[in-house]
C-alpha cells in the first residue's frame, strides 16, 4: 500500500475556503425559487386546446344548420 502524504496547513486552509465559496454560491442560487414557471405554459396550452374544440364545435354547428354537411340521424 501507498503512503498517502498528509495536507499541509496551506492545503487545508485552501480547501476550506474552496468550501466556503462553492456553499455559498449553492446556497445563493436557491433564493430566488420560481415555483409557477410551469403554470403560464399549462394555461396557456390549456387555452388553446378549449379554443379549438369551442371553434370545431361551432363550425360543425353551422355546417350542419346550413345543410352544407348532412347526417341522418341529426336534423335541424
Amino acid at each position: 500500500m501507498k503512503h498517502r502524504h498528509k495536507k499541509t496547513r496551506k492545503q487545508k486552509v485552501i480547501a476550506d475556503y474552496r468550501h466556503h465559496t462553492y456553499t455559498a454560491v449553492a446556497s445563493s442560487a436557491n433564493l430566488i425559487p420560481n415555483p409557477y414557471s410551469y403554470a403560464y405554459k399549462d394555461l396557456l396550452k390549456t387555452g388553446m386546446l378549449t379554443l379549438s374544440m369551442i371553434s370545431a364545435e361551432l363550425i360543425i354547428f353551422l355546417l350542419l344548420k346550413n345543410h352544407i354537411v348532412t347526417l341522418p340521424s341529426v336534423s335541424y
